[in-house]
Formats: C-alpha cells, structure tokens, sequence
C-alpha cells in the first residue's frame, strides 16, 4: 500500500484460465501493462478471446450511452448539472475507448501496451466511428484533469449522447 501498488491478484492458475470469458475487458487491461515481481508469469500463455473482449465492451458502450440518457434526464437540464454530468461520465468514456482500442482493426495501428493518451483516443474515434476528435477532446478534458472548457454543456450532451449511440453501434457491429 505505501508503494503505490495495487493489491495482488489472488487466483490459482486454473482459476485464471477459468475466469477469462468473465472477466476479459479486466485481464486484457491487466495484461497491457503489469510486472511480476517474483515468480512465473501467470498471464504467459493466457490468451483472451477478442470476441469475449468485444461482448464487453458492447455491454460497457450501451450502459455508457443508457447513463447518459438517464443522467440528462434528471439534469432537468439545468447547465452546472449537466457539466457536472459530462465531467463524471469522462472517465467511463475513457475507459470506454481504451477498450475499443484493444479490438483489432484492419489497417490500424495498435495502440501498444499500456493506457492511451486522450489524443490517441480521439484520432481512434474519429477514425473508427467517424466521431469529431475535438467532440472526444472537449469531453475528455472535462475529466478533472484540468480547467474544462465547456461553454455550452447542453448542446454538447446531444453531440455526446449521439457519439455513445455511433461508439455503441460500431461495437455491436464490430467482428474479428
């Protein structure tokens, strides 16, 4: 805890193998970037099926998009709620888009291991799914990392809520 590190993983081998189907989108995350400090490498040989990966991301990308419709509803859209609304749900997106970039794309480069920056998710966005990489930046940037720059937030929530129905459709279109 005083390192930084997060709690180990406590699973048998047979555990792991076992548990892949259930868990790909959190194995996959773990596998782009990890160290063993001591011992065999429990993900050596371990392989996720994409189509597991891709079933959970669609589960993610459709609960991102019924989120946002439900959270604008209860804005009652008032604007501080909705900023608010827009800056919280950043995050999901985020994640959201480092999946979608875990699914390979023919004629696309690999985003490589470890997390993504905002910039490279927003390219991956506009080339994939045809959204605006400025829409994508703008709502990244609401995430806290910085002094957000929204001026409107109601009129970039129907931009963002049309964004997460094209992120939805793509990976429920999306095949190997």
């Amino acid at each position: 805890h005083h390192r930084g590190t997060a709690v180990p993983l406590m699973l048998s081998p047979e555990e792991l193998r076992r548990t892949v189907d259930i868990f790909p989108l959190e194995y996959a995350t773990m596998t782009a970037d990890y160290t063993v400090p001591r011992g065999i490498d429990p993900f050596q040989g371990l392989a996720i099926p994409v189509e597991d990966i891709r079933r959970a991301v669609e589960g993610l990308a459709k609960s991102h998009l019924i989120h946002l419709r439900e959270a604008f509803l209860e804005s009652h859209g008032e604007t501080v709620r909705i900023a608010d609304l827009i800056a919280a749900s950043a995050a999901p997106l985020r994640a959201l888009l480092t999946h979608i970039a875990r699914l390979p794309e023919p004629g696309a480069a690999p985003i490589g291991d470890g997390t993504p920056s905002d910039e490279s998710l927003a390219r991956l966005a506009e080339q994939r799914m045809g959204i605006s990489a400025p829409l994508i930046r703008t709502i990244l940037a609401a995430s806290g990392r910085g002094a957000s720059t929204i001026t409107d937030p109601s009129h970039l929530l129907g931009s963002y809520i049309d964004a997460s129905k094209r992120i939805w459709e793509y990976v429920d279109r999306w095949r190997a």
